[in-house]
């Protein structure tokens, strides 16, 4: 009965703690596409280092424990990772995330040939999983890429 009562009171007093942690205002990070880069171009995958800034708007630091994350163009799946790099960004921060993500040619072909004319549009969405938190942070960002040289 002891053991029982000593465990009720351990995670009432981790939930008492995870309710402070978010208690007031808390914001969720605004992630957006700092950059993309080429690291292996294969046949049926192709890899990029995908570059985000996480900015964290809370009056408290915020620590992440892993992401995942979509890059869609043109209305078009272009890409995906996950990660399970480990960061903490200070309050009122921000930090930028190199991050892979892979891709598959067929999309990356009929992408290439239609940013010859035109910006192309792109959507970043995902989760941020928070260290020593049960809950996941949404996140969508959209914007317009430049590819021509």
């Amino acid at each position: 009965m002891k053991k029982i009562k000593l465990i009720g009171i351990i995670f009432f007093t981790f939930w008492l703690s995870a309710c402070s942690y978010f208690a007031g205002e808390f914001k969720t990070p605004h992630v957006s596409l700092a950059g993309i880069s080429p690291i292996a171009l294969g046949l049926f995958e192709q890899r990029f280092k995908l570059k985000l800034r996480v900015q964290n708007p809370n009056e408290a630091a915020l620590s992440i424990k892993g992401m995942q994350y979509f890059l869609d163009v043109e209305g078009r799946k272009f890409a995906h990772g996950i990660s399970d790099q480990e960061i903490t960004i200070p309050k009122f921060g921000e930090h930028v995330i190199s991050l892979p993500i892979s891709s598959n040619l067929s999309v990356l072909l009929s992408l290439l040939k239609k940013a010859r004319h035109e910006k192309l549009n792109y959507e970043l969405n995902g989760e941020i999983q928070l260290a020593n938190q049960f809950m996941k942070l949404p996140f969508s960002y959209k914007g317009k890429i430049d590819l021509k040289l």
